[in-house]
């Protein structure tokens, strides 16, 4: 029975845990945190991505469709329905710019999805759009009412658990790897790297598979409370702008209370911007770490929140944070993101030396990379590129052509952003 390590537990190396445990490895599960979906799984607000927030990527479109369908026959449980959301296409962008995709394009991705309807924007109390369309999405979980479910499912399939530990090196000795921490060390016939693609990375002096070019952006959220939601029960709601320097509203499903079957009402949002909340595109995690670490409320309050507010309200004049929406803080992570020209997000995966990275894309995405892990394991339809391996059809393979087109410099891409040195006029030294 081959022994496999899964390093970091969120949304990807719990779910590849219990796959391969449920599929006969013998697994290990090492979370550096005081528990698993501490980190960026457990506290983001995320939508089950069906696809149009992504028109000018086929190739993730067509992964979160396939992923949604799935990850609701998987984890229903996880879910909380929304009483709408919207994808709306906006007229002109926080720069004036027209939107990136036209109207006839926006139709025909949000149409790819069966239950849609456009609505009128004028009669829902939107503005500066030109069309929208509620379309079927839901919410997962987050917080500690997933940690709960999650901890359970382990348990369940048998994964042992170990956290507070923080992997600091791993070690090839013939056919095996020896995970070296802190407290304790062990041998494995594989390790599945699921630290969202920023700690125990491959030797920095060779080169990705296709030449992927990964950034790491220090990504912000600025969180909301409905205050109606404490008089009336209000399901949640999500409001998309596309495509550009746009606007979104989520809902933050955190508390027992929230998800009752009886009473699925949303106290919390999360509101980002396209441009006002991505602080960076740095080359390393330290750079982008060190821009994450200068911000703070004052800089929140002065550059961000009024910024993301104005946008809201351009299109949605009913966004009120008087009388409704009450600013209560903000969350700040960094996400590793593969730099591309049609904002590709689908998660890749690839092996070197019996060690298997995961570049993480949307949670709708854990499927496919665990299928690509087990058949990484098993040796099965290997494409060798170099001293890497990736699987023949898989995600890597299959969206090799939009991974690898060049980025086109006269269109604005969220992977160029550089908003803190723009607002600052501190570089940070971005290397």
């Amino acid at each position: 029975m081959k022994k496999i390590a899964i390093i970091g537990g969120g949304w990807y190396g719990c779910h590849i845990a219990r796959t391969l445990k449920l599929a006969g490895f013998d697994v290990m599960l090492f979370e550096s945190n005081e528990d698993i979906f501490h980190g960026i799984s457990g506290n983001f607000g995320t939508r089950l991505h069906v696809g149009p927030h992504y028109p000018r990527s086929a190739k993730t479109r067509q992964s979160c469709q396939a992923g949604h369908a799935e990850f609701i026959n998987t984890y229903p449980e996880l879910l909380v329905e929304h009483a709408y959301s919207i994808y709306a296409l906006g007229e002109r962008d926080a720069d004036n710019e027209p939107p990136r995709v036209d109207e006839a394009t926006f139709r025909k991705v949000v149409n790819e999805n069966k239950n849609c309807r456009e609505i009128d924007p004028i009669k829902w109390g939107y503005s500066e759009l030109q069309s929208a369309f509620d379309i079927e999405e839901k919410s997962i979980i987050t917080g500690n009412l997933l940690r709960e479910k999650w901890k359970a499912y382990l348990d369940r399939a048998g994964v042992k658990v170990i956290c507070n530990f923080k992997v600091q090196k791993l070690q090839r000795i013939g056919d095996k790897t020896t995970v070296i921490g802190s407290s304790c060390s062990d041998n494995f016939d594989y390790i599945v790297n699921t630290t969202s693609y920023q700690a125990l990375l491959p030797p920095p002096e060779l080169s990705l598979p296709l030449d992927l070019d990964i950034v790491y952006q220090p990504c912000l959220a600025l969180i909301y409370e409905d205050k109606l939601s404490k008089d009336i029960s209000l399901p949640p709601f999500s409001f998309i702008v596309m495509d550009g320097w746009f606007p979104c509203i989520e809902a933050y499903i955190e508390e027992k209370e929230e998800c009752e079957a009886t009473e699925n009402t949303c106290k919390r949002y999360g509101i980002t911007h396209s441009k006002f909340t991505i602080m960076g595109s740095f080359k390393t995690l330290a750079a982008a770490n060190a821009c994450l670490e200068k911000i703070d409320e004052a800089f929140i309050k002065e550059h961000v929140q009024p910024q993301c507010e104005d946008q809201v309200k351009r299109f949605w004049p009913l966004f009120n944070t008087e009388r409704r929406f009450k600013y209560i803080g903000w969350r700040g992570t960094v996400l590793a993101k593969i730099k591309t020209n049609r904002e590709f997000r689908g998660a890749v995966t690839f092996a070197r030396d019996r060690v298997i990275y995961v570049v993480p894309g949307k949670v709708c995405n854990i499927f496919n990379v665990a299928r690509e892990t087990m058949a990484l394991i098993k040796n099965e339809n290997i494409v060798q590129h170099d001293t890497y391996q990736y699987i023949r059809g898989g995600t890597l393979d299959d969206a090799a052509i939009e991974i690898t087109e060049a980025v086109d410099p006269k269109i604005g891409h969220t992977c160029t952003l550089q908003t803190y040195a723009e607002i600052t006029g501190d570089d940070l030294k971005n290397n």
